[in-house]
């Protein structure tokens, strides 16, 4: 993780061995995954952090102990996403997480979908099944209520593409 200032042409590590991080949506944090020294095994093991912008100071999100390699996203400005394998089915099936835990998805499970957050709401684009066929459908989750609804399922049917809410 990088601060810098584009005009000095400079930039200075504030956190080593960090990826995928997220904004939150009222700019105070930042969430992102932290590469911890791998266990005796050589398994590299990711941690889920929290850094608050103003203060430097860093939460480690320790209610999830298991390693997260995911791009985290908000869903509020205290609530994040992530993806993880399911136990009990192959590694491409995903369930998604937050702190505290989303209700299930009741669309059909995914990886590689798309996602972004918008007025306090995550949206699902898209991804593959379990077997790699491509999705064609959209899905919001509304942490308000804790449910998941299909919002459509008329989009083109699309593995492996980004999105962003502005």
């Amino acid at each position: 993780l990088v601060q810098g200032d584009i005009a000095q042409q400079r930039m200075t590590v504030i956190a080593p061995n960090v990826e995928c991080p997220s904004l939150s949506p009222d700019g105070q944090r930042i969430a992102f995954k932290r590469r911890v020294m791998p266990p005796p095994q050589g398994r590299v093991v990711w941690q889920l952090i929290v850094r608050d912008l103003a203060s430097g100071a860093e939460t480690v999100l320790a209610r999830e102990t298991r390693s997260v390699d995911d791009q985290v996203e908000w869903i509020d400005d205290r609530e994040i996403a992530y993806a993880l394998p399911d136990d009990t089915t192959p590694a491409a099936t995903n369930t998604w997480a937050t702190t505290p835990i989303l209700s299930p998805l009741t669309a059909p499970p995914r990886f590689v979908a798309a996602s972004a957050v918008a007025d306090g709401r995550l949206f699902l684009f898209g991804g593959a099944d379990s077997e790699g066929n491509p999705l064609n459908t959209i899905s919001e989750y509304n942490p308000a209520t804790n449910s998941w609804r299909d919002i459509s399922t008329t989009v083109p049917a699309v593995a492996r593409f980004g999105a962003a809410a502005g």
